[in-house]
């Protein structure tokens, strides 16, 4: 049922609004038997709310809901709803978890301009230091090899 109707119908089709994934799930329930069954879109399946977390987990508001006697189509509507809602909640998370990382890389790259400012300034610095000991050294005599070969001492 899963690979057919998604394969032969638009259902297949079906994309999350938010993240452009596939999001058509099906959801089946026996009457006769009570029972309950469960595929999840490629949306629910990437955040852990696939088949695989269907009995014990996400099959438990239908269970609810028919064991206090309510109808089978509050079994439906609960279940769905409490799916959307994890699902919702999941993208909500991956969201501000990606906003918290931009933050994150914004608030380094930041620091990093800081500190290379920082550094640029220092470099200022230490070239006019520099230039200032070469102007106070021209008044005096220079001597030894390297003065005398450059020339720049000489008087």
């Amino acid at each position: 049922m899963g690979n057919g109707l998604s394969n032969r119908t638009g259902f297949g089709n079906l994309e999350h609004a938010q993240t452009g994934e596939s999001d058509g799930a099906i959801f089946v329930l026996f009457l006769r038997e009570r029972k309950f069954s469960y595929f999840g879109s490629d949306a629910q399946d990437r955040r852990g709310l696939g088949e695989s977390a269907w009995r014990g987990r996400l099959d438990q508001p239908a269970f609810r809901a028919m064991r206090g006697g309510g109808r089978i189509i509050d079994a439906a509507k609960d279940t769905i709803q409490s799916i959307n809602a994890q699902l919702e909640q999941a993208i909500r998370s991956e969201a501000d978890s990606a906003a918290r990382a931009e933050r994150e890389r914004e608030r380094a790259a930041q620091e990093v301009r800081r500190r290379l400012k920082a550094i640029d300034e220092r470099a200022e610095q230490v070239k006019l230091n520099a230039a200032n000991l070469r102007r106070r050294r021209l008044g005096h005599s220079a001597a030894g090899r390297l003065a005398h070969r450059t020339g720049r001492y000489r008087r």
